[in-house]
């Protein structure tokens, strides 16, 4: 049999099954258990991706090289005076006037939008007002599980949802924005956090494996778990300007370490292994 790779994202499927439709999460449980069964070797996209898969596949390590995905440096990168005319567009276009915390991604529960619209409900019954939060993601699988679960709290006018955006409006929207969050309760690997310090945007993650892994020190950690500790993160950036600071540089400097050509390299590295390995079996046998 030819020698054969797969890479593997996330195994969401397995740690929050209640999040996926039922025939998907038959059709990746099926597909991914043969993939990983029948393959030379594999590919996570992050260390804790890999540590999923030996946790739940009896995979030897040494058949899974961690390859992490890039970024595109030429959109993703901090913002020059020439960019304000498509900050200012982008803020019209979705009503945003304040202030604004954003997240990115698709709304669905396993990214965690009802704590994070709890932890905005919270802020501003505390007394902050000149905020808002936009939600910046298509609408996905069990959205009104969501909005059922919320109710008015959903409807409030300082918590926008942009839908469906075209590719060219997210750097701006991350370039506009006073911070970034992303609460997941599980992901393989989050993009959008390297995206938003690329940007030079304060970032906070869940504290997750995958999340906390890829955003490294440039990013405030919050329980995804409890709306509180989602609040207080948002509060520390929001009160501490040095911090924001902060964490804008450090964010910025590891997002540096990400490019779509060093993912090609170490793919075409492992790539390469793999056939070796492959050729050297088949001698021996000859």
């Amino acid at each position: 049999m030819d020698p054969t790779r797969v890479s593997v994202h996330d195994l969401a499927f397995l740690y929050y099954p209640e999040t996926f439709p039922l025939k998907d999460r038959f059709l990746h449980r099926l597909y991914v258990r043969w993939a990983v069964r029948k393959s030379s070797h594999i590919i996570a996209i992050s260390e804790a991706t890999k540590q999923d898969i030996v946790r739940n596949y009896a995979v030897d390590p040494q058949r899974i090289s961690v390859v992490y995905h890039g970024l595109d440096k030429t959109r993703f990168r901090i913002p020059e005076d020439s960019d304000q005319a498509s900050i200012d567009t982008v803020k019209e276009t979705y009503g945003i006037t304040k202030p604004y915390m954003l997240y990115v991604g698709n709304v669905q529960p396993r990214k965690n939008i009802t704590n994070l619209v709890r932890a905005f409900t919270k802020l501003k019954r505390d007394g902050y007002q000149d905020i808002q939060l936009v939600i910046a993601g298509a609408q996905a699988w069990r959205v009104q599980d969501i909005f059922q679960a919320l109710g008015e709290e959903i409807r409030q006018d300082d918590i926008i949802f942009t839908g469906r955006f075209a590719d060219e409006e997210l750097p701006p929207l991350l370039w506009g924005s006073s911070g970034f969050i992303l609460p997941s309760f599980y992901e393989g690997f989050g993009l959008p956090v390297l995206e938003a310090q690329a940007c030079g945007v304060p970032t906070i993650v869940a504290d997750t494996p995958s999340l906390t892994e890829i955003a490294g020190e440039g990013a405030l950690v919050c329980d995804p778990h409890d709306p509180e500790s989602i609040q207080e993160t948002i509060q520390q950036v929001w009160n501490n300007p040095d911090l924001a600071r902060d964490l804008s540089t450090k964010g910025h400097k590891n997002a540096t370490m990400f490019s779509w050509q060093r993912c090609a390299q170490q793919t075409l590295r492992v790539l390469i292994n793999v056939y070796e390995i492959f050729k050297a079996v088949n001698a021996r046998k000859r």
